[in-house]
C-alpha cells in the first residue's frame, strides 16, 4: 500500500536531523542544515508521483575537507535508502545547478542538495541577495541556525543581479534552442522550466509590491488579486497546473511564461529610465590555455545576441537564426562546456545568450565583465566563473562520486589553472603566455606531496590550489 507523502517528507527530515548528529557533522563546522522550497514548513508534498526535496547544507568554512564531503555522501546515500520502499523510489544529487531524478515508482522522491561554504554563503548575502533572502526566508531549519542580516533589494539588483527577473529572462531564453514542440519526450523538461521561470517571475512582483519575500503560493494567491489581465492570469493558473500533454500544451506553456517574464520586467522597469546594453558581443573564454593543457585545440567562446519578445514562434525564429553559424552550442554553464571540452566530446563550443529589450542583466560587470576588465570581484564572485563556484563542483564531485576518476582530475586542473590565470591577471595585473602560467602553478602546486600519477592526489592538490587563490585574493 503506498504510504502517505506526509510520513514520506516527515521521515526524510528527520533523517537528515538524526544523521548530522550520528556521523558528528555538527562538529565539522557545519553552520546549519536547512530545506527550501515547496517542502519547506509542511509534511505535505503538493504531487504524490514526484517531488523535489530541496536541502541545503551550509558550513562555515571555506575549506572542507575531503573526510567530511564523503561523509555528507554517506548522508545522503543512507536518507534515502532509509526512505525507499516498494512503491517509493529515492534519489539525491548534490549540484547547485537544476536537477530532477528519473521517476521509476509510484512515488518519486529526488533529493536536491546543496553545499555552501562560508564564502558561498558570504555570495549569497551580499552579492546575490535576491537569491539567497528568497531561499533563506522561508527555509525550514532542521539542524543548526541561519543567521543573516536582511537588506532592502534596489531594482537595479532585480535587473541585472543573480536571482532577479534579468537573470530569470537570462536563463529562460538560453533554454529556447534546446527544447522543440515536436519533441514529446522533451515535454517533462519544458514543463518544469516554464512552472520555475514562470512562476518565479511572480516572487520579484510580489517583492516590488510588498517589499519583503514570500512561498511561491502566497505570491501567486497575492498575483491573482491583482488588477492585471485576465489572459496573464490564466497563464500563471496554466503553469501551476504543470500539465504538456500535446503540442498546443506545450505552446501555451512556452508563451505564458514569455508573457510573465516580459509583464513583470516591465511592472519593475517602469519607472527606471535603463537603456538596453544587448548589443551584438563575442569573446574567447580561455580556449589558448586550455588548449595548451589538453595538448589539443579547443574553442570556447561567448557570444551575445538581442531578441525581440513575442511569442515562442518568433522568439524560436530568431533564435535560430542567430546560431546558425554556431552547431556547437551546449546547454549549461561554463563548467559545463569545461566538462565537456575535457571529455573529448568535442573541440568547440559556443555559449550564446538572448537578451529581451530592456534587460540588463548583461551590463553586471561582475558576471560579465568585458573582455579585459580587471575585476577582483568578478574573479572571486561570478556566478558562472567564479572561484566560489570552481570550488563548488570539486566539492559536489567528491559528494556525488564514488571515486575520483581521470576526466574529474582534468576538469579540476583546467579550472583551477583558468582561476590561476585569472589570479595573475585580474588581481596581480601580470600577463604570462600559457606555457608561462602552466609551468609556474605546477611549480606552486604540483612540486611537494602530490603523487603525479595518482588522479586522486593530483584532484586534492588542484582544489587546495583554490583554496590558496582565494585566500590569497580576500
Amino acid at each position: 500500500m503506498l504510504k502517505e507523502s506526509k510520513s514520506s517528507i516527515y521521515k526524510i527530515k528527520k533523517s537528515f536531523a538524526r544523521k548530522i548528529i550520528e556521523k558528528k557533522l555538527n562538529t565539522k563546522n557545519l553552520k546549519a542544515a536547512f530545506c527550501i522550497g515547496s517542502l519547506a514548513n509542511t509534511e505535505v508534498a503538493s504531487n504524490k508521483f514526484y517531488q523535489d526535496f530541496d536541502i541545503h547544507l551550509y558550513f562555515d568554512t571555506l575549506k572542507i575537507d575531503k573526510k567530511t564531503l564523503i561523509t555528507v555522501r554517506q548522508i545522503f546515500e543512507e536518507v534515502s535508502i532509509e526512505n525507499r520502499d516498494n512503491d517509493t523510489a529515492i534519489e539525491y544529487m548534490v549540484i547547485d545547478k537544476p536537477w530532477k531524478m528519473m521517476p521509476t515508482k509510484k512515488r518519486n522522491i529526488g533529493i536536491h542538495g546543496t553545499i555552501l561554504n562560508s564564502l558561498d554563503f558570504d555570495r549569497r548575502l551580499n552579492m546575490h541577495h535576491i537569491l539567497g533572502l528568497n531561499m533563506w526566508e522561508n527555509a525550514e531549519i532542521l539542524f543548526g541556525e541561519l543567521e543573516y542580516t536582511k537588506k532592502d533589494i534596489l531594482i537595479s539588483q532585480f535587473l541585472s543581479d543573480v536571482g532577479g527577473i534579468g537573470w530569470l529572462e537570462e536563463l529562460f531564453y538560453k533554454s529556447i534552442p534546446f527544447i522543440d514542440q515536436a519533441d514529446k519526450k522533451s515535454y517533462p523538461m519544458v514543463t518544469d522550466i516554464c512552472y520555475y521561470f514562470g512562476l518565479s517571475a511572480l516572487l520579484h512582483y510580489y517583492y516590488v509590491q510588498n517589499n519583503t519575500v514570500a512561498t511561491r503560493s502566497r505570491c501567486l494567491e497575492f498575483f491573482m488579486n491583482q488588477p492585471v489581465s485576465n489572459d496573464l492570469k490564466s497563464g500563471a493558473s496554466f503553469l501551476v497546473k504543470k500539465k504538456i500533454n500535446n503540442q498546443d500544451d506545450f505552446l501555451a506553456a512556452v508563451n505564458h511564461t514569455i508573457s510573465l517574464l516580459t509583464f513583470v520586467h516591465k511592472e519593475i522597469n517602469k519607472n527606471h529610465d535603463v537603456l538596453s546594453t544587448a548589443n551584438k558581443f563575442k569573446f574567447d573564454e580561455h580556449s589558448n590555455l586550455i588548449s595548451t593543457i589538453l595538448k589539443r585545440d579547443v574553442s570556447i567562446n561567448q557570444q551575445h545576441f538581442p531578441i525581440d519578445r513575442t511569442n515562442y514562434d518568433e522568439v524560436k525564429k530568431q533564435i535560430t537564426f542567430h546560431i546558425s553559424k554556431f552547431p556547437h552550442l551546449l546547454p549549461g554553464d561554463f563548467t559545463d562546456a569545461i566538462y565537456s571540452i575535457a571529455k573529448g566530446d568535442t573541440n568547440i563550443i559556443c555559449r550564446c545568450y538572448f537578451w529581451p529589450p530592456e534587460n540588463q542583466r548583461r551590463s553586471n560587470a561582475i558576471d560579465f565583465p568585458e573582455e579585459n576588465e580587471s575585476s577582483k570581484y568578478s574573479f572571486i564572485y561570478s556566478w558562472e566563473k567564479g572561484i566560489i563556484t570552481y570550488i563548488q563542483r570539486l566539492h559536489e564531485i567528491i559528494i556525488n562520486e564514488a571515486e575520483i576518476r581521470p576526466i574529474d582530475t582534468i576538469f579540476a586542473k583546467i579550472i583551477s589553472l583558468i582561476s590561476f590565470k585569472e589570479y595573475l591577471e585580474k588581481i596581480l595585473n601580470l600577463k604570462y603566455s600559457s606555457e608561462e602560467i602552466i609551468s609556474k602553478y605546477e611549480y606552486l602546486y604540483l612540486r611537494r606531496g602530490v603523487n603525479i600519477t595518482n588522479m586522486e592526489d593530483q584532484f586534492f592538490a588542484h582544489l587546495n590550489a583554490l583554496y590558496s587563490l582565494v585566500n590569497k585574493s580576500l
